[in-house]
């Protein structure tokens, strides 16, 4: 097997072995997509149009993932400020 293959599997693994302890903690809800969202969440707060740009993807995309995150049986994640909101200023 070469190093690819396997980083790729050991990759997996990880994921699998976070997202189910994730799942024990109450987060069961969690997708491995929304890790993606999180790391921008880290050191900054995006508008979602921001965020949008930092993932590669439509507003719309981004606002569905963050939608997702918000739902009350989501995991907790902080609202993202819309432009022109007292949020961003």
């Amino acid at each position: 097997m070469d190093t690819g293959t396997l980083a790729l599997f050991v990759g997996h693994a990880t994921a699998a072995l976070v997202q189910g302890q994730l799942a024990e903690q109450g987060f069961g809800d969690l997708r491995f997509s929304h890790g993606y969202v999180f790391q921008h969440l880290i050191d900054e707060e995006p508008t979602v149009g921001e965020l949008a740009a930092h993932l590669a993807m439509t507003q719309q995309g981004a606002s569905k993932a963050v939608a997702e995150l918000e739902r009350p049986t989501a995991s907790a994640s902080p609202m993202l400020p819309t432009p022109g909101s007292a949020a961003s200023d």
